[in-house]
């Protein structure tokens, strides 16, 4: 059995601890934990703010364009774009502008660029069409922050200031620091969650 797994995102704002959605994302968790456990995030920044919608990082050209080098398949899923959602970012089809579902090359096109939901307000429309593989836990004040820094260019969400990502650092779980038990209580799902999860369980 392995332990479930949780992160914390360290910021110069504070940090927020985020729970995974193994469930339904279980391919999109691995991937993330793999990025993270390796330092691929240490040192980005959220390059990409919105206010009131989103706060994207993960990339590490800071452009929109960088990846890991490779692209995982979606698993678009039930779990809603609250605050404080963690989400996988992609690739835009110029047929969703019409209410279609995107086409697999896009679907298909995430890497390690992901986004965190701010208000479910104006992420509500995100749901389905995206992946959320996790929510955060502790933090949505450093979320709301990290939301409302000043924006240098409106049209492409660059900061002022660079919003680091300092580290992400990755947790096991604990019967002392089990953030799936809050992770659970919204968003759907049982109330309580294990402690592990069999191993090779990521399929």
């Amino acid at each position: 059995m392995e332990p479930l797994k949780y992160a914390i995102i360290e910021t110069d704002h504070g940090s927020m601890t985020a729970g995974f959605y193994y469930d339904v994302a279980p391919n999109t968790v691995t991937n993330f934990l793999t990025l993270a456990e390796g330092g691929f995030f240490d040192g980005l920044s959220f390059h990409r703010i919105v206010p009131g919608f989103v706060i994207q990082g993960g990339d590490p050209k800071n452009d929109t364009e960088g990846g890991p080098g490779y692209a995982i398949d979606a698993e678009f899923n039930d779990r809603p774009h609250i605050a404080g959602a963690l989400s996988m970012a992609r690739e835009g089809d110029p047929i969703e502008r019409q209410g279609a579902m995107p086409r697999s090359e896009a679907a298909n096109s995430a890497g390690s660029q992901f986004f965190i939901a701010l208000d479910y307000k104006t992420t509500k429309r995100l749901d389905g069409r995206y992946t959320v593989f996790g929510r955060v836990t502790e933090g949505l004040d450093v979320l709301q922050k990290l939301g409302s820094v000043e924006i240098a260019n409106p049209a492409t969400g660059q900061p002022r200031q660079p919003q680091l990502i300092r580290r992400v650092r990755i947790e096991n779980v604990t019967s002392e620091n089990n953030p799936y038990l809050t992770l659970f209580a919204v968003g759907g799902g049982p109330a309580t969650a294990p402690a592990t999860r069999p191993a090779g369980g990521n399929r």
